[in-house]
């Protein structure tokens, strides 16, 4: 509701904004600059006097641990399970090969014993749904595949987090928390 100016995010922070739906600079266009380190600085096309927010290689330290928080809901999740897939050579790497094949890109492949999943933008779909499924069928033979549809992610962006990984995750439960204790009063 009250969201507050960003006074300076590093080239890596913009990116996982961007990843969780901020939508004003479109995040690969970050890559030339950052590569060369020119910083960039956004401002409100409606308040061109302001300060706005300065895009840099590093932000100074002792900055609070999480300076955003941004989501989206429109990817899909391709979950693969298959006993052994873990321990079976090179399996992944096949998998990956069908969907670059496609043209697709992949946003984040969270995994777990004989589970592997997939996640990219809903957009990329484009009706390939049942090549994805039969492609990788034939190819590894897995016990159950399916595609899930509106899954969401959120981004909890800052430089400080991988270090106080504790107290930012205890922070957010108490959030989420707090969050549904209001809506049940509601």
């Amino acid at each position: 509701k009250n969201p507050k100016l960003i006074d300076t995010l590093t080239f890596e922070e913009y990116r996982e904004l961007g990843n969780g739906g901020i939508k004003i600079l479109h995040r690969d266009t970050i890559v030339p600059v950052a590569n060369v380190g020119i910083p960039i600085n956004v401002r409100h096309s409606l308040k061109p006097d302001s300060s706005g927010t300065m895009v840099v290689s590093h932000r100074p330290q002792g900055v609070d641990d999480v300076i955003a928080v941004a989501g989206r809901s429109d990817f899909v999740s391709l979950n693969i399970h298959k006993f052994g897939l873990n321990d079976e050579r090179g399996v992944e790497s096949r998998v990956l090969n069908i969907i670059r094949k496609l043209g697709i890109s992949i946003d984040h492949t969270p995994s777990e014993n004989d589970r592997l999943s997939i996640v990219f933008s809903q957009d990329q779909l484009k009706g390939f749904e049942g090549e994805i499924i039969d492609r990788i069928s034939r190819t590894i033979r897995p016990r159950h595949i399916e595609l899930q549809r509106n899954v969401g992610f959120v981004s909890v962006v800052g430089q400080g987090i991988r270090a106080n990984r504790n107290k930012v995750a205890e922070r957010l439960y108490r959030s989420e928390e707090h969050t549904s204790e209001l809506q049940s009063r509601q």
